[in-house]
C-alpha cells in the first residue's frame, strides 16, 4: 500500500510540475484560513497553504500545501473531465494527501463528481470519492485500513441577488461515521478572493493540547464553526 502511494505521488508531482510549463493554463495560490476544516473536520487553527491549479482542455489537476500544527499536508489531484451535454460535466481522477512528521498516514483516493448547470443561475454537484486509510493513531497490528468513503452534494449560485453564495451536505465514512453541513459565501475584491462559512458537524476531531491532529488522542463532539479563507491568486 505504502509503495503504491509513493509512486502515485511521484506521478502526481511530475505531472503537475509538467502542466507548470503552460503558464496560460497554470495558476498559483497563497491563502490563510482562520481554521482549517477538511470535509466538515477540523484539522487545525490559523493555518496557512499555497497551491497550484492546472487545467488543459479536459486534463486537470491541483496541488496544495496545508500546515496543519506539527506537519505539513500535501494534497494533489489529477484527473479528465468531459461534458455528457451541454449543461451536465463528469469528471474522474485520483487524489492523493501525503503528510510530514507524525501528523497523520499518507493515503489515497479515487474521486468521481457531476455538475449540472441549470438554466437559471444555480447549479448542483455532486462528489463521490472512497479510499483506504489507516491513520490518527491506528496501528498496522490492531487494525485494517478503513473505508475512506465520502459523498457531498454542493448547491452553487453563480448569478443574481445570492452570487457567491453556496451549500454543501457532505458524508464522510472514516472509521468514525460523520455528517457536515455548510453554508459559504466566497467573492473576490481587488484581485483577493474572501470565503466565510458557517460549519455545522455532527462530531469534532480534535487534539485538546494544541488544537490539531496529531498524537493519536482526540475529543469528539458536536462542532461548529465560522471560517474565514482569504486567497491569493496569482
Amino acid at each position: 500500500m505504502k509503495r503504491n502511494f509513493k509512486l502515485s505521488a511521484m506521478l502526481l508531482i511530475g505531472c503537475l510540475f509538467a502542466s507548470s510549463a503552460s503558464s496560460a493554463q497554470t495558476s498559483f495560490n497563497l491563502g490563510w484560513a482562520s481554521e482549517y476544516y477538511f470535509r466538515g473536520i477540523f484539522q487545525q487553527r490559523s493555518s496557512a497553504f499555497v497551491g497550484v491549479d492546472y487545467r488543459n482542455s479536459s486534463i486537470e489537476g491541483n496541488g496544495r500545501v496545508s500546515d496543519v500544527g506539527n506537519g505539513l499536508e500535501a494534497r494533489g489531484y489529477i484527473g479528465y473531465n468531459f461534458d455528457v451535454q451541454r449543461n451536465l460535466t463528469v469528471s474522474g481522477g485520483f487524489q492523493g494527501f501525503y503528510y510530514t512528521g507524525d501528523t497523520d498516514e499518507s493515503f489515497g483516493e479515487f474521486l468521481v463528481s457531476a455538475r449540472y448547470r441549470a438554466s437559471g443561475p444555480y447549479s448542483v454537484e455532486a462528489v463521490y470519492s472512497f479510499g483506504e486509510w489507516n491513520g490518527l493513531g491506528n496501528s498496522d497490528e490492531d487494525t485494517e485500513d478503513a473505508n475512506d468513503d465520502f459523498f457531498s452534494v454542493t448547491l452553487h449560485s453563480e448569478g443574481g441577488r445570492f452570487r457567491g453564495m453556496y451549500a454543501t451536505y457532505g458524508l464522510v465514512g472514516f472509521e468514525f461515521d460523520n455528517d457536515y453541513f455548510q453554508l459559504g459565501y466566497t467573492t473576490r475584491v481587488s484581485g483577493v478572493d474572501f470565503d466565510i462559512a458557517a460549519i455545522f458537524n455532527g462530531i469534532q476531531l480534535t487534539d485538546p493540547d494544541d488544537g490539531g491532529v496529531d498524537d493519536g488522542t482526540f475529543s469528539f463532539s458536536d462542532d461548529e464553526a465560522l471560517v474565514l479563507t482569504i486567497e491569493v491568486p496569482f
